[in-house]
């Protein structure tokens, strides 16, 4: 989740005209996931459909599922605005789903199988991100992007091809 925070005090850091954001020239997001997490939404999900189940048995197991952390909950939406929230707004021009213009940014994003074409990767992306979600979709125009099959999120982060690639 570097990579929300990251973006988050990219926002900040502009709003708040912070001297290091002044030094701040390139951002790389390894898995992260910008349009939330599936395998969160998956969670959420179960865990309402139990809760309205008639059995107390059932309500057992959503409370089990709901056990996850606010930072785990977080991810269900990433960094797009949640529905059913109000903007979190600082003076009315910050977004949350800012990157800062005067730096590059660079999204690496992995995939369970090595196929690029199997249908795991397009469902369950490194087991945590899909492809999709760690290279959104407002991405800054000029940014860069790489992709690695068969590297599932805990190797992207220890991956020499990754190192490599970033060099």
């Amino acid at each position: 989740m570097g990579g929300l925070i990251s973006r988050l005090a990219q926002s900040f850091g502009e709003h708040l005209n912070e001297r290091w954001f002044q030094l701040f020239h390139h951002a790389i997001y390894i898995g992260t996931p910008h349009e939330g997490a599936r395998l969160e939404k998956f969670a959420d999900a179960a865990s309402s459909l139990l809760s309205d189940l008639p059995k107390d048995y059932f309500s057992h197991w959503a409370d089990w599922i709901n056990i996850r952390s606010a930072g785990i909950k977080d991810l269900k939406h990433g960094l797009k605005q949640n529905p059913k929230q109000p903007s979190n707004n600082l003076g009315g021009s910050h977004s949350t789903s800012h990157f800062s213009k005067n730096a590059e940014h660079s999204f690496v994003s992995g995939a369970l199988s090595v196929d690029s074409n199997a249908l795991i990767n397009k469902f369950f992306g490194d087991s945590l991100v899909t492809q999709a979600s760690a290279s959104p979709s407002n991405r800054p125009e000029f940014s860069h992007s790489a992709h690695f099959d068969g590297l599932h999120h805990l190797e992207l982060a220890h991956s020499p091809n990754v190192y490599h690639t970033i060099e």
